[in-house]
């Protein structure tokens, strides 16, 4: 079955203002216990705290399909902060002092090592730039050979892609500072069984076309499917390869999509909860038969979907 890659790595520069600290007063003590404190002692206490950044990622040992987890946590609130993997900047979201960037790959992304770097103003006008690396490690993805009908193999046209990559890219693109989902996701259709892994290399009627972006599950056609996790429907509309889709924006650049609908049960703008309905399968679009291609963007990365239900970004 189909997906489609997004790559959205857009620079990106957060501007925060410094936030001021206010210093409560407590009650006067007696006049008889109150006892004189140094000048130099009184400073010590009240002086601001270095301006520092832990920056780490996660998971230890990532491979082709994970999602990188980059955390940069400050001791104060930066004024500015710019975060870079292999010299890209990248969008940041931020929690109070905290700040997150998550990067997507797929079995086309680089292995070995990738350089992270962090340069941030503080409200002392003290700067920090501090790097670390993380290591991206190979996957052995199988092939598959895929039979069309002739009727399917049309949407294989060049036309048919550049349709479907206009009208998915422009909901995969939105960004949504709030982290909307909760904890791991949840299989879209139960113990379903898995057709289809993630990452196997495609050959359609004997040419070697695309990867598969996503899992896909064989059900009985008007099976309901469920919501992965808790969003915003960007894109509920049929697809000439995916067919009847659907695309939840769970905030962060993170993205779920469902392929192949029969029907729909959900709508665009439409506020969903994790296991709620979004449709019944189908096999519309670029597929040989009922059951559901399901998919995770992040940052326009297709990665793999399993993980986000394993073992999920905190």
């Amino acid at each position: 079955m189909f997906g489609h890659k997004l790559a959205l790595f857009l620079p990106a520069l957060l501007f925060l203002a410094a936030c001021g600290q206010g210093h409560p007063q407590g009650h006067p003590a007696p006049r008889s216990t109150v006892a004189k404190v140094p000048a130099h002692a009184a400073s010590s206490r009240t002086a601001a705290a270095p301006f520092a950044v832990t920056l780490v990622t996660a998971p230890a040992n990532p491979a082709q399909g994970d999602t990188i987890d980059i955390r940069a946590s400050f001791t104060q609130k930066p004024q500015r902060l710019r975060l870079l993997v292999d010299g890209q900047a990248h969008p940041v979201f931020a929690d109070g002092n905290n700040f997150r960037v998550l990067i997507g790959t797929d079995p086309s992304s680089p292995t070995g090592i990738h350089r992270v770097e962090v340069i941030a103003a503080g409200p002392n006008g003290k700067t920090v730039d501090q790097t670390t690396t993380f290591n991206l490690q190979g996957v052995s993805f199988p092939r598959r050979t895929i039979t069309l009908t002739p009727q399917k193999s049309r949407l294989l046209s060049p036309a048919a892609g550049a349709e479907e990559v206009a009208l998915a890219g422009a909901a995969l693109a939105i960004r949504t500072p709030a982290q909307l989902w909760q904890g791991a996701f949840s299989l879209p259709l139960g113990n379903a069984p898995i057709d289809s892994p993630y990452g196997y290399w495609g050959v359609y009627n004997g040419t070697p076309e695309w990867f598969h972006e996503g899992v896909d599950f064989t059900a009985a056609a008007g099976t309901p499917v469920h919501a992965a996790a808790a969003g915003v429907v960007v894109l509920a509309r049929h697809l000439p390869r995916g067919g009847n889709t659907v695309i939840i924006n769970h905030g962060q650049g993170v993205f779920s999509e469902y392929l192949h609908l029969a029907t729909f049960a959900v709508s665009a703008n439409q506020a969903v909860a994790q296991g709620q309905t979004v449709g019944t399968v189908g096999s519309t679009g670029l597929t040989t038969g009922p059951g559901l291609h399901w998919a995770v963007f992040v940052n326009g990365i297709p990665v793999n979907p399993l993980l986000w239900v394993s073992a999920p970004p905190a």
